[in-house]
């Protein structure tokens, strides 16, 4: 209940209508009412905040606001693992790389700059919330007086809540402590599974695949096998790529207090516009061919009628500087089963293709996993080296081409094998043996946080766990003492650990750094 004089109820009352604010009796009578009934479960009307009412208790009614429709979001299951809450602090979310500013001094207008960062990401996971919430709850959330705006409600309050903690120096203190992303492993399940010597037999594994990828990059590109017909996929766009207005984008874009490079909606387009990959796949069947996840009845799918690729941008640091990455993300309706004791078959596949510019706007290092954060692989180009820094308890690097050089006004093609779409070879020869080329079009990833889902409204391709439902597999049973969950199932960006002894994550912001220095200039 606010605590404030009766008249202030009665100028401006949450959720009344005109005519129930006439009277003072009848205002508070009715506001009790609707507390006890759930109405107030927003704490807002469709109108601006109440002007009448202290900040104390202003912040108080956003405090509830935020409380009811997190409660609403948790009972529908439809909460968005994109980025991680932050206790106390229900308008803001964070991920790794903004995490990464907490320790850092920031004052003025960097600290500005980084709760609008933080208040974007909630604002961006609770549409997808909101979203995906039943009718039913969704009404709840309404007042009866008309249909309230629940991402602008979200907006009034996540300004109002910066406000107050931007005024107290204690709870920016408390926030600094607590926006942080914990790691994508189990600690206990490592315990439990003698991480120590089961890590063993992890190891000799890896060893064994990364041994067989090398003996492959070893063959020549007309020497890979094609089992079935080979099928290029390239983006919408006629030409060669705008590389060198790509980069000239990147060179003038401005930073942000943060010392983040700026570019808005249509240069950030032309950027990933520009470096998007030829995806060219040995196709022997509908599990070879990408397109557009769905979900049919209670279970995802991909339609291979409507070849897409997801576009992400993301940051990370290399040498004092923050650089851009675009991600280039497909996805297929399967990995084939290939034999009975097949562990890695299931549900759903697909790869994501990173590329890291450096300040200039020209590619440093190209990577890549599954969407299950397995199979991580680097092509650095000819100004990086790896770092000679690996211990037993840490998964060497896969690196199965060396200096990969830049697409230039070529575009990289990327062959992937049929079955188990590993990538077999990156290179920019504009020849091919391909059979067709099909266009495929470009979607911003955050359409999959809510998808349409015919009688059941809409629903995110992942679950409140970061998962995709339905797509665990069999190689779990083995690899639960590494402590990452569900081995092998896809998941949802901010979500994927990548390697099965020691830890790593694809969207750490310092991974580059630590991975990798500047070449020497000796080197060939």
């Amino acid at each position: 209940m606010f605590q404030v004089p009766a008249k202030r109820f009665a100028d401006r009352t949450f959720c009344l209508t005109r005519r129930h604010r006439r009277t003072r009796i009848l205002s508070i009578l009715l506001l009790l009412a609707m507390l006890a009934s759930g109405c107030t479960t927003l704490g807002l009307a469709p109108a601006p905040l109440a002007t009448h009412l202290s900040a104390q208790d202003d912040a108080s009614a956003c405090g509830r606001y935020f409380a009811a429709l997190d409660q609403a979001v948790k009972s529908a299951g439809v909460e968005d693992r994109q980025s991680r809450r932050i206790p106390g602090f229900p308008y803001l979310r964070t991920n790794r790389f903004l995490a990464s500013f907490a320790g850092r001094t920031l004052t003025g207008p960097a600290l500005a700059a980084w709760l609008d960062r933080l208040m974007e990401l909630d604002r961006e996971a609770r549409e997808a919330e909101i979203a995906n919430l039943p009718d039913s709850l969704r009404r709840e959330l309404r007042c009866p007086n008309g249909t309230a705006d629940l991402p602008q409600a979200v907006r009034r309050c996540g300004d109002r809540l910066r406000q107050k903690d931007l005024a107290a120096p204690e709870n920016l203190r408390l926030l600094r402590d607590r926006a942080y992303v914990p790691a994508n492993y189990s600690t206990a399940k490592s315990i439990l599974g003698l991480y120590p010597l089961s890590s063993l037999f992890v190891r000799l594994g890896i060893a064994n695949y990364h041994r067989e990828i090398m003996e492959s990059y070893r063959s020549e590109l007309a020497g890979l096998h094609v089992s079935g017909h080979l099928f290029r996929y390239a983006p919408p766009t006629a030409g060669p790529p705008d590389v060198a207005g790509a980069e000239t984008l990147v060179a003038q874009a401005p930073a942000d207090p943060l010392g983040i490079p700026q570019l808005d909606s249509e240069k950030r387009n032309r950027l990933l516009l520009a470096f998007a990959p030829i995806w060219e796949i040995d196709d022997t069947g509908d599990y070879d061919r990408p397109g557009t996840p769905i979900w049919k009845g209670t279970r995802p799918a991909v339609d291979t009628g409507q070849p897409r690729v997801y576009t992400l941008v993301s940051h990370t640091r290399f040498q004092g500087e923050i650089l851009l990455q675009l991600n280039y993300v497909i996805w297929f309706a399967e990995r084939p089963r290939q034999g009975v004791f097949d562990i890695f078959s299931g549900r759903l596949d697909g790869l994501i293709w990173r590329v890291t510019l450096d300040r200039h706007g020209t590619p440093l290092v190209y990577d890549t996993i599954h969407n299950c954060g397995c199979y991580h692989m680097f092509f650095p180009g000819p100004r990086l080296t790896a770092r000679q820094s690996e211990t037993f308890f840490n998964e060497p690097l896969l690196i199965p081409q060396q200096k990969t050089a830049p697409a230039g006004n070529r575009r990289l093609v990327i062959r992937v094998a049929t079955g188990t779409h590993y990538i077999d070879r990156v290179y920019t020869g504009r020849e091919s043996a391909a059979t067709a080329t099909v266009s495929y079009a470009l979607a911003g990833y955050d359409a999959l946080r809510s998808l349409p889902a015919g009688k059941h409204g809409h629903r995110s391709l992942f679950g409140p766990d970061g998962l995709v439902p339905g797509t665990e597999r069999g190689e779990r049973w083995l690899l639960w003492p590494t402590g990452v969950a569900a081995p092998g199932a896809m998941r949802q960006w901010g979500n994927h650990a990548t390697a099965f002894f020691g830890r790593r994550h694809f969207d750490d912001p310092d991974l580059l750094e630590r991975l990798f220095m500047p070449a020497s200039p000796a080197s060939p």
